[in-house]
């Protein structure tokens, strides 16, 4: 029974070091995405405003 024992502690463990730097590289792109899709809703606020001020809309 040991052998066995020993064989799923390792294969969890190398599933924790694949797991856990995938986990922060997706969280770190999410966060990342989300800052350029706030900067592109801003920038078309400022397009539709300026627009909007020139009386093209």
């Amino acid at each position: 029974m040991a052998p066995g024992v020993a064989a799923a502690l390792v294969t969890t463990v190398f599933g924790l070091a694949v797991a856990i730097p995938a986990v922060i590289a997706y969280n770190v792109l999410v966060n990342r995405l989300g800052l350029f899709a706030g900067e592109m809703e801003g920038f078309a606020q400022e397009i539709i405003g300026t627009l909007a001020r020139e009386g093209r809309v």
